[in-house]
Protein backbone atom coordinates (compact mmCIF):
# COMPACT_ATOMS: atom_id res chain seq x y z
CA UNK A 1 0.00 0.00 0.00
CA UNK A 2 2.83 2.46 0.83
CA UNK A 3 4.79 1.34 -2.15
CA UNK A 4 1.03 2.45 -4.39
CA UNK A 5 1.07 5.66 -2.49
CA UNK A 6 4.96 6.09 -3.01
CA UNK A 7 4.57 6.22 -6.70
CA UNK A 8 1.07 8.76 -7.02
CA UNK A 9 2.83 11.01 -5.24
CA UNK A 10 6.05 10.80 -7.14
CA UNK A 11 4.01 11.58 -10.25
CA UNK A 12 4.85 15.26 -11.60
CA UNK A 13 2.50 18.30 -12.50
CA UNK A 14 2.62 17.01 -16.37
CA UNK A 15 1.82 13.32 -15.41
CA UNK A 16 -1.60 14.97 -13.51
CA UNK A 17 -2.34 17.03 -16.38
CA UNK A 18 -1.57 14.72 -19.31
CA UNK A 19 -4.22 12.05 -16.99
CA UNK A 20 -6.30 14.47 -16.19
CA UNK A 21 -6.96 15.37 -19.94
CA UNK A 22 -6.74 11.90 -20.99
CA UNK A 23 -9.36 11.13 -18.76
CA UNK A 24 -11.29 14.44 -19.66
CA UNK A 25 -10.94 14.23 -23.21
CA UNK A 26 -11.36 10.37 -23.36
CA UNK A 27 -15.68 10.49 -23.29
CA UNK A 28 -15.59 13.48 -25.11
CA UNK A 29 -14.00 11.63 -28.03
CA UNK A 30 -16.17 8.65 -27.62
CA UNK A 31 -19.16 10.69 -27.11
CA UNK A 32 -18.09 13.08 -30.89
CA UNK A 33 -17.46 9.37 -32.64
CA UNK A 34 -20.89 7.95 -31.47
CA UNK A 35 -22.83 11.54 -31.67
CA UNK A 36 -21.59 12.16 -35.14
CA UNK A 37 -23.23 8.36 -36.22
CA UNK A 38 -25.57 8.67 -34.45
CA UNK A 39 -27.16 12.32 -35.66
CA UNK A 40 -26.05 10.89 -39.46
CA UNK A 41 -27.64 7.84 -38.87
CA UNK A 42 -30.83 8.92 -36.61
CA UNK A 43 -31.14 12.33 -37.92
CA UNK A 44 -29.95 13.41 -41.33
CA UNK A 45 -30.09 9.99 -43.52
CA UNK A 46 -34.18 9.92 -41.97
CA UNK A 47 -35.03 13.47 -43.33
CA UNK A 48 -33.51 12.80 -46.23
CA UNK A 49 -34.96 9.77 -47.26
CA UNK A 50 -38.83 10.78 -45.97
CA UNK A 51 -38.18 13.34 -48.38
CA UNK A 52 -36.83 11.27 -51.26
CA UNK A 53 -40.17 9.08 -50.44
CA UNK A 54 -42.83 12.10 -50.29
CA UNK A 55 -41.32 13.01 -53.56
CA UNK A 56 -41.68 9.55 -55.03
CA UNK A 57 -45.06 9.30 -53.55
CA UNK A 58 -46.62 13.02 -54.09
CA UNK A 59 -45.39 13.48 -57.46
CA UNK A 60 -47.64 10.43 -58.73
CA UNK A 61 -50.83 11.77 -56.27
CA UNK A 62 -50.66 15.39 -57.86
CA UNK A 63 -50.57 14.00 -61.78
CA UNK A 64 -53.51 11.36 -60.34
CA UNK A 65 -55.06 14.91 -58.76
CA UNK A 66 -54.88 16.77 -62.23
CA UNK A 67 -55.83 13.97 -64.46
CA UNK A 68 -58.65 13.07 -62.37
CA UNK A 69 -60.68 16.75 -63.23
CA UNK A 70 -59.94 16.52 -66.98
CA UNK A 71 -61.23 12.62 -66.64
CA UNK A 72 -64.45 14.11 -64.87
CA UNK A 73 -64.43 16.85 -67.42
CA UNK A 74 -64.52 14.24 -70.53
CA UNK A 75 -67.10 12.10 -69.12
CA UNK A 76 -69.50 14.75 -68.24
CA UNK A 77 -69.27 16.47 -71.58
CA UNK A 78 -69.48 13.44 -73.45
CA UNK A 79 -72.82 13.02 -71.53
CA UNK A 80 -73.92 16.14 -72.27
CA UNK A 81 -72.79 16.36 -75.83
CA UNK A 82 -72.40 13.45 -77.24
CA UNK A 83 -69.15 14.13 -79.09
CA UNK A 84 -66.78 11.47 -79.52
CA UNK A 85 -63.81 14.14 -78.98
CA UNK A 86 -64.41 13.27 -75.39
CA UNK A 87 -64.26 9.86 -75.18
CA UNK A 88 -61.01 9.84 -76.95
CA UNK A 89 -59.72 12.59 -73.80
CA UNK A 90 -60.81 10.28 -71.21
CA UNK A 91 -58.49 7.76 -72.97
CA UNK A 92 -55.72 9.43 -73.08
CA UNK A 93 -56.27 10.74 -69.18
CA UNK A 94 -57.24 7.54 -67.74
CA UNK A 95 -53.95 5.79 -68.98
CA UNK A 96 -52.09 8.84 -67.27
CA UNK A 97 -53.49 8.00 -64.34
CA UNK A 98 -52.94 4.31 -64.32
CA UNK A 99 -49.22 5.31 -64.86
CA UNK A 100 -49.22 7.01 -61.99
CA UNK A 101 -50.72 4.36 -60.10
CA UNK A 102 -47.98 2.40 -61.00
CA UNK A 103 -45.80 4.56 -59.46
CA UNK A 104 -47.37 5.20 -56.48
CA UNK A 105 -48.02 1.49 -55.50
CA UNK A 106 -44.18 1.14 -56.38
CA UNK A 107 -43.39 4.22 -53.87
CA UNK A 108 -45.60 3.07 -50.95
CA UNK A 109 -44.14 -0.30 -51.27
CA UNK A 110 -42.86 -0.84 -48.20
CA UNK A 111 -45.43 1.20 -45.75
CA UNK A 112 -48.58 -0.70 -44.70
CA UNK A 113 -50.39 2.30 -44.00
CA UNK A 114 -50.20 4.41 -47.56
CA UNK A 115 -50.38 1.12 -49.44
CA UNK A 116 -53.81 0.23 -47.34
CA UNK A 117 -54.79 4.16 -49.15
CA UNK A 118 -53.99 3.50 -52.26
CA UNK A 119 -55.47 0.13 -52.67
CA UNK A 120 -58.33 1.78 -51.39
CA UNK A 121 -58.07 4.58 -53.74
CA UNK A 122 -57.19 2.08 -57.01
CA UNK A 123 -60.18 0.38 -56.38
CA UNK A 124 -62.22 3.49 -56.57
CA UNK A 125 -60.64 4.51 -59.52
CA UNK A 126 -61.42 1.31 -61.27
CA UNK A 127 -64.68 1.73 -60.00
CA UNK A 128 -64.79 5.35 -61.79
CA UNK A 129 -63.48 3.37 -65.24
CA UNK A 130 -66.62 1.10 -64.89
CA UNK A 131 -69.28 4.19 -64.72
CA UNK A 132 -67.32 6.15 -66.78
CA UNK A 133 -67.10 3.46 -69.83
CA UNK A 134 -70.77 2.38 -69.33
CA UNK A 135 -71.74 6.37 -69.74
CA UNK A 136 -68.63 6.84 -72.89
CA UNK A 137 -70.59 3.16 -74.01
CA UNK A 138 -73.74 4.91 -74.58
CA UNK A 139 -74.48 5.94 -78.29
CA UNK A 140 -74.79 9.60 -78.61
CA UNK A 141 -78.97 9.50 -79.64
CA UNK A 142 -79.40 7.98 -76.08
CA UNK A 143 -77.75 11.04 -74.57
CA UNK A 144 -81.09 12.04 -72.25
CA UNK A 145 -82.19 12.80 -69.04
CA UNK A 146 -83.34 9.43 -68.74
CA UNK A 147 -79.69 8.18 -68.97
CA UNK A 148 -78.79 9.84 -66.27
CA UNK A 149 -77.87 7.58 -63.50
CA UNK A 150 -74.65 6.26 -64.77
CA UNK A 151 -73.44 9.88 -64.54
CA UNK A 152 -74.31 10.46 -61.08
CA UNK A 153 -73.12 6.55 -60.68
CA UNK A 154 -69.59 7.90 -61.90
CA UNK A 155 -69.78 11.58 -59.96
CA UNK A 156 -70.43 9.95 -56.95
CA UNK A 157 -67.23 7.30 -57.67
CA UNK A 158 -65.01 10.85 -58.62
CA UNK A 159 -66.01 12.07 -55.24
CA UNK A 160 -65.39 9.21 -53.21
CA UNK A 161 -61.81 8.83 -55.27
CA UNK A 162 -61.07 12.79 -54.08
CA UNK A 163 -61.41 12.21 -50.62
CA UNK A 164 -59.52 8.65 -50.55
CA UNK A 165 -57.17 10.81 -52.02
CA UNK A 166 -57.04 13.50 -49.16
CA UNK A 167 -56.84 10.95 -46.81
CA UNK A 168 -53.81 9.55 -48.29
CA UNK A 169 -52.21 13.44 -48.65
CA UNK A 170 -52.99 13.60 -44.91
CA UNK A 171 -51.25 10.28 -43.82
CA UNK A 172 -48.18 11.20 -45.63
CA UNK A 173 -48.46 14.31 -43.83
CA UNK A 174 -48.59 12.39 -40.59
CA UNK A 175 -45.55 9.90 -41.68
CA UNK A 176 -43.45 13.19 -42.19
CA UNK A 177 -44.22 14.51 -38.61
CA UNK A 178 -43.50 10.94 -37.24
CA UNK A 179 -39.98 11.32 -38.64
CA UNK A 180 -39.82 14.55 -37.23
CA UNK A 181 -40.27 13.50 -34.18
CA UNK A 182 -38.36 10.66 -34.35
CA UNK A 183 -35.49 12.76 -35.16
CA UNK A 184 -36.33 15.59 -32.37
CA UNK A 185 -36.51 12.49 -29.89
CA UNK A 186 -32.11 11.23 -30.95
CA UNK A 187 -31.59 15.27 -30.93
CA UNK A 188 -32.62 15.37 -26.99
CA UNK A 189 -30.72 12.38 -26.27
CA UNK A 190 -28.09 14.06 -28.23
CA UNK A 191 -28.08 16.62 -26.10
CA UNK A 192 -28.19 14.62 -22.83
CA UNK A 193 -25.00 12.60 -23.94
CA UNK A 194 -23.32 16.17 -24.37
CA UNK A 195 -24.58 16.84 -20.43
CA UNK A 196 -22.91 13.94 -19.21
CA UNK A 197 -19.69 14.50 -20.98
CA UNK A 198 -19.43 17.95 -19.49
CA UNK A 199 -20.09 16.40 -16.12
CA UNK A 200 -17.39 13.95 -16.70
CA UNK A 201 -14.78 16.87 -17.69
CA UNK A 202 -15.73 18.46 -14.11
CA UNK A 203 -15.19 15.27 -12.38
CA UNK A 204 -11.92 14.66 -13.67
CA UNK A 205 -10.81 18.14 -13.44
CA UNK A 206 -10.93 22.36 -13.88
CA UNK A 207 -8.56 22.62 -16.83
CA UNK A 208 -10.23 19.92 -18.71
CA UNK A 209 -13.10 21.99 -18.02
CA UNK A 210 -11.98 24.75 -19.45
CA UNK A 211 -10.40 22.93 -22.43
CA UNK A 212 -13.84 21.27 -23.09
CA UNK A 213 -15.78 24.49 -22.60
CA UNK A 214 -13.84 25.86 -24.84
CA UNK A 215 -13.44 23.59 -27.69
CA UNK A 216 -16.56 21.36 -27.22
CA UNK A 217 -19.48 22.28 -25.42
CA UNK A 218 -19.49 25.44 -27.11
CA UNK A 219 -20.00 23.50 -30.28
CA UNK A 220 -22.27 20.95 -29.03
CA UNK A 221 -24.63 23.53 -28.00
CA UNK A 222 -24.28 25.37 -31.32
CA UNK A 223 -24.97 22.34 -33.07
CA UNK A 224 -27.52 21.48 -30.58
CA UNK A 225 -29.77 24.57 -30.71
CA UNK A 226 -29.22 24.70 -34.40
CA UNK A 227 -30.97 21.16 -34.86
CA UNK A 228 -33.42 21.85 -32.31
CA UNK A 229 -34.42 25.05 -34.25
CA UNK A 230 -34.41 23.61 -37.60
CA UNK A 231 -36.95 20.98 -35.95
CA UNK A 232 -38.75 23.80 -34.41
CA UNK A 233 -39.48 25.40 -37.39
CA UNK A 234 -36.76 27.62 -38.32
CA UNK A 235 -35.44 26.59 -41.40
CA UNK A 236 -32.84 29.31 -42.35
CA UNK A 237 -30.48 28.74 -38.72
CA UNK A 238 -26.97 27.78 -39.82
CA UNK A 239 -24.90 26.14 -37.29
CA UNK A 240 -21.12 27.57 -37.57
CA UNK A 241 -18.98 25.20 -35.72
CA UNK A 242 -15.08 25.35 -36.71
CA UNK A 243 -13.42 23.03 -33.68
CA UNK A 244 -13.04 20.26 -32.96
CA UNK A 245 -13.36 18.65 -36.58
CA UNK A 246 -15.96 15.82 -35.40
CA UNK A 247 -18.65 18.41 -34.67
CA UNK A 248 -17.49 20.37 -37.62
CA UNK A 249 -18.70 17.62 -39.74
CA UNK A 250 -22.03 17.20 -38.17
CA UNK A 251 -22.38 20.88 -37.98
CA UNK A 252 -21.51 20.69 -42.56
CA UNK A 253 -23.66 17.39 -42.92
CA UNK A 254 -26.49 18.93 -40.74
CA UNK A 255 -26.68 22.05 -43.17
CA UNK A 256 -25.75 20.16 -46.00
CA UNK A 257 -28.60 18.02 -45.03
CA UNK A 258 -30.87 21.59 -44.18
CA UNK A 259 -29.84 23.06 -47.77
CA UNK A 260 -31.06 19.79 -49.45
CA UNK A 261 -34.95 19.51 -47.24
CA UNK A 262 -35.17 23.31 -47.76
CA UNK A 263 -34.69 22.97 -51.16
CA UNK A 264 -36.27 19.82 -52.16
CA UNK A 265 -39.39 20.81 -49.46
CA UNK A 266 -39.72 24.21 -52.09
CA UNK A 267 -39.11 22.09 -55.46
CA UNK A 268 -42.37 19.59 -53.60
CA UNK A 269 -44.41 23.17 -52.76
CA UNK A 270 -43.98 24.13 -56.36
CA UNK A 271 -44.96 21.50 -57.98
CA UNK A 272 -47.96 21.06 -56.12
CA UNK A 273 -49.15 23.90 -57.08
CA UNK A 274 -47.23 24.69 -60.90
CA UNK A 275 -48.80 23.43 -63.61
CA UNK A 276 -45.56 21.21 -65.30
CA UNK A 277 -46.49 21.78 -69.12
CA UNK A 278 -47.30 25.76 -69.06
CA UNK A 279 -45.43 26.78 -65.62
CA UNK A 280 -48.59 28.57 -64.79
CA UNK A 281 -50.46 27.64 -61.23
CA UNK A 282 -52.68 24.72 -60.95
CA UNK A 283 -55.90 23.79 -60.27
CA UNK A 284 -55.20 22.87 -56.72
CA UNK A 285 -53.61 26.32 -56.29
CA UNK A 286 -56.81 27.89 -57.91
CA UNK A 287 -59.15 26.39 -55.72
CA UNK A 288 -57.46 28.13 -52.60
CA UNK A 289 -56.40 31.37 -53.89
CA UNK A 290 -60.07 31.76 -55.21
CA UNK A 291 -61.71 31.01 -51.58
CA UNK A 292 -59.23 33.06 -50.18
CA UNK A 293 -60.18 35.96 -52.24
CA UNK A 294 -64.09 36.00 -52.46
CA UNK A 295 -63.68 35.75 -48.41
CA UNK A 296 -61.50 38.58 -48.68
CA UNK A 297 -64.10 40.64 -50.90
CA UNK A 298 -67.09 39.30 -49.21
CA UNK A 299 -65.00 40.91 -45.81
CA UNK A 300 -63.59 44.05 -47.17
CA UNK A 301 -66.87 45.02 -49.50
CA UNK A 302 -64.62 44.76 -52.76
CA UNK A 303 -65.48 43.54 -56.19
CA UNK A 304 -64.07 40.20 -57.45
CA UNK A 305 -64.75 38.95 -61.12
CA UNK A 306 -63.27 35.68 -62.52
CA UNK A 307 -62.38 35.06 -66.20
CA UNK A 308 -62.74 31.56 -67.90
CA UNK A 309 -60.65 31.52 -71.18
CA UNK A 310 -61.25 27.82 -73.69
CA UNK A 311 -58.51 27.93 -76.87
CA UNK A 312 -61.12 27.79 -79.39
CA UNK A 313 -61.17 24.64 -81.67
CA UNK A 314 -58.17 22.95 -79.71
CA UNK A 315 -58.98 19.41 -79.88
CA UNK A 316 -59.44 19.93 -83.69
CA UNK A 317 -55.90 21.28 -83.56
CA UNK A 318 -54.44 18.64 -81.93
CA UNK A 319 -56.17 16.14 -84.34
CA UNK A 320 -54.57 18.32 -87.14
CA UNK A 321 -51.60 19.58 -86.03
CA UNK A 322 -50.44 16.80 -83.36
CA UNK A 323 -50.30 17.01 -79.64
CA UNK A 324 -46.40 18.32 -79.83
CA UNK A 325 -47.51 21.63 -81.33
CA UNK A 326 -51.04 21.48 -79.12
CA UNK A 327 -48.18 21.71 -76.24
CA UNK A 328 -46.50 24.98 -77.79
CA UNK A 329 -49.94 26.71 -78.52
CA UNK A 330 -50.71 26.07 -74.61
CA UNK A 331 -47.33 27.39 -73.46
CA UNK A 332 -47.82 30.69 -75.99
CA UNK A 333 -51.12 31.35 -74.60
CA UNK A 334 -49.56 30.89 -71.14
CA UNK A 335 -46.85 33.73 -71.49
CA UNK A 336 -49.40 36.15 -72.90
CA UNK A 337 -52.18 35.74 -70.68
CA UNK A 338 -49.52 35.84 -67.62
CA UNK A 339 -47.82 38.83 -69.03
CA UNK A 340 -51.78 41.06 -70.59
CA UNK A 341 -52.67 40.95 -66.53
CA UNK A 342 -52.26 43.20 -63.91
CA UNK A 343 -49.63 42.02 -60.43
CA UNK A 344 -52.54 41.28 -58.71
CA UNK A 345 -54.29 39.38 -60.74
CA UNK A 346 -53.71 35.31 -60.73
CA UNK A 347 -53.76 33.55 -63.86
CA UNK A 348 -53.90 29.66 -63.56
CA UNK A 349 -54.18 26.39 -66.16
CA UNK A 350 -57.90 25.03 -64.83
CA UNK A 351 -57.51 22.09 -66.96
CA UNK A 352 -56.73 20.76 -70.49
CA UNK A 353 -57.19 23.80 -73.03
CA UNK A 354 -58.60 25.87 -70.38
CA UNK A 355 -57.46 28.71 -68.41
CA UNK A 356 -58.78 31.02 -65.65
CA UNK A 357 -57.77 34.53 -64.44
CA UNK A 358 -58.75 36.04 -60.88
CA UNK A 359 -59.31 39.38 -60.82
CA UNK A 360 -59.43 40.92 -57.41
CA UNK A 361 -61.44 44.60 -56.95
CA UNK A 362 -62.53 44.62 -60.25
CA UNK A 363 -65.71 45.46 -60.95
CA UNK A 364 -68.04 44.30 -63.97
CA UNK A 365 -67.03 47.19 -66.53
CA UNK A 366 -63.16 46.75 -65.71
CA UNK A 367 -64.13 43.11 -65.71
CA UNK A 368 -65.18 43.01 -69.20
CA UNK A 369 -62.69 45.55 -70.77
CA UNK A 370 -59.76 43.33 -68.77
CA UNK A 371 -61.31 40.36 -70.81
CA UNK A 372 -61.23 42.39 -73.89
CA UNK A 373 -58.18 42.82 -73.58
CA UNK A 374 -56.86 39.58 -72.93
CA UNK A 375 -59.25 38.20 -75.84
CA UNK A 376 -57.26 40.69 -78.01
CA UNK A 377 -53.82 39.55 -76.94
CA UNK A 378 -54.70 35.70 -77.85
CA UNK A 379 -56.10 36.83 -81.23
CA UNK A 380 -52.86 38.81 -82.02
CA UNK A 381 -50.98 35.60 -81.00
CA UNK A 382 -49.02 33.76 -83.60
CA UNK A 383 -47.57 30.74 -83.10
CA UNK A 384 -44.78 28.95 -84.68
CA UNK A 385 -45.16 25.01 -85.03
CA UNK A 386 -42.35 22.23 -85.38
CA UNK A 387 -42.09 22.96 -88.68
CA UNK A 388 -41.87 26.24 -88.86
CA UNK A 389 -44.87 27.45 -89.83
CA UNK A 390 -47.24 30.39 -88.30
CA UNK A 391 -50.77 29.57 -86.90
CA UNK A 392 -53.63 32.52 -85.59
CA UNK A 393 -55.27 31.33 -82.08
CA UNK A 394 -58.43 32.29 -80.51
CA UNK A 395 -59.99 32.07 -77.31
CA UNK A 396 -63.96 32.14 -75.79
CA UNK A 397 -64.10 34.17 -72.68
CA UNK A 398 -66.43 34.10 -69.88
CA UNK A 399 -67.29 36.50 -67.09
CA UNK A 400 -68.57 36.77 -64.07
CA UNK A 401 -68.71 38.92 -60.68
CA UNK A 402 -69.36 37.92 -57.13
CA UNK A 403 -72.46 38.80 -55.63
CA UNK A 404 -73.80 39.01 -52.27
CA UNK A 405 -76.71 36.43 -53.62
CA UNK A 406 -73.63 34.09 -54.23
CA UNK A 407 -70.56 34.62 -53.15
CA UNK A 408 -69.31 31.31 -52.70
CA UNK A 409 -66.76 29.75 -55.53
CA UNK A 410 -68.52 27.31 -56.77
CA UNK A 411 -71.31 29.89 -57.80
CA UNK A 412 -68.92 32.34 -58.79
CA UNK A 413 -67.20 29.28 -61.21
CA UNK A 414 -70.21 28.30 -62.49
CA UNK A 415 -71.50 31.33 -63.67
CA UNK A 416 -68.30 32.27 -65.66
CA UNK A 417 -68.13 29.04 -67.33
CA UNK A 418 -71.82 29.23 -68.42
CA UNK A 419 -71.21 32.69 -69.51
CA UNK A 420 -68.12 31.10 -71.72
CA UNK A 421 -70.38 27.88 -73.07
CA UNK A 422 -72.65 31.13 -73.95
CA UNK A 423 -69.49 32.45 -75.95
CA UNK A 424 -69.14 29.04 -77.67
CA UNK A 425 -72.66 28.88 -78.73
CA UNK A 426 -72.20 32.47 -79.88
CA UNK A 427 -69.44 31.75 -82.70
CA UNK A 428 -66.43 31.66 -80.19
CA UNK A 429 -63.74 34.65 -80.25
CA UNK A 430 -65.69 36.60 -77.93
CA UNK A 431 -65.95 37.85 -74.54
CA UNK A 432 -69.42 37.02 -72.50
CA UNK A 433 -70.52 38.89 -69.08
CA UNK A 434 -72.43 36.93 -66.33
CA UNK A 435 -75.99 37.99 -65.89
CA UNK A 436 -75.34 41.34 -64.00
CA UNK A 437 -77.03 40.66 -60.47
CA UNK A 438 -73.44 41.75 -59.07
CA UNK A 439 -73.02 44.74 -56.63
CA UNK A 440 -70.93 47.06 -58.98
Amino acid sequence: MSRIKSFWQQRSLKFWLASGLVMTIAPVCLLAVLGYLRFHSEIVQPLVAVTEEQSQVLQPLNQIEINLWDVSRAVVDYAATGQRGYADSYVEHRDLIDQAFVRLEQAVARQPLLEQDVRQALADWRAVTEDAEQVLGLPPRMMDTSRRQPVLAFEDDIDRLGHDLGKLFEDVRLANEASHRRALAAITQFDQLALAALLLSVVFGVLGLWIINRSLIDSMNRLSDGAMKFADGDPDHRIEVRIPYELAGVADTFNTMRSKILLQQRELETAAITDSLTGLHNRRHFDRMLAQECLRAERFGQPLALVLCDIDHFKKFNDTYGHQNGDRVLKAVSEALHDAIRQVDVVCRYGGEEFVVILPNCDREQAGEAAERLRQTMAALSVQLADGQTVAISGSFGVAIQSDQDSDPETLIRRADDALYDSKRHGRDRVTLAAATEVT
